[in-house]
């Protein structure tokens, strides 16, 4: 697994490490969702510790439209776009970014902050450019194959976890 919490936790520095941002909104993935529940503890955590109070929660389905949807049912809860929006995954990170830019005409970083989680290609894409955690998927497949090689071999062996660190990708969507 990908240290969810921990990767959380850079983005969510890496957002108050810029000026202006005083207010969040933090856009979940489902609520059954062990990874999504692990991303939004970990954001929630660190904005605590930061002393951040302003934080609206909605929740997505991981997919480009509930980004989309996210943005205004945050407007309908706060009344206002926050400086930053937190989203559990990339595709839900380019349906926020295209929202406030396409239906609400806001420049992203300018106007609003937003960051994603996962890494995927279209991130690095100059279109959106979002600051994302890309997580180890080379090292964490070759870890499971070699785990369920070992417990081929060796019936017995205790069960594992391997937890490995995500890489921060600074775009320019901060």
């Amino acid at each position: 697994n990908c240290d969810q919490v921990e990767g959380e936790r850079s983005l969510v520095n890496l957002l108050l490490q810029s000026e202006g941002h005083r207010s969040f909104a933090i856009v979940s993935g489902p609520p059954d969702s062990i990874i999504s529940m692990q991303r939004t503890r970990g954001a929630l955590d660190r904005l605590r510790e930061g002393g951040i109070t302003d934080v609206t929660q909605v929740t997505g389905d991981y997919g480009y439209k509930s980004g989309r949807r996210a943005v205004q049912d945050t407007i309908e809860i706060r009344g206002s776009v926050p400086d930053a929006l937190i989203c559990a995954n990339d595709m839900m990170a380019f349906g926020v970014m295209d929202e406030l830019r396409f239906h609400l005409e806001l420049d992203v970083p300018g106007d609003v902050s937003v960051v994603g989680f996962d890494g995927v290609r279209a991130a690095s894409w100059s279109s959106f450019d979002l600051a994302t955690i890309a997580q180890p998927v080379e090292s964490m497949t070759e870890a499971a194959v070699s785990m369920l090689i070992d417990r081929i071999d060796n019936r017995d062996l205790p069960p594992e976890k391997r937890l490995f660190s995500g890489v921060l990708r600074r775009g320019s969507t901060i």
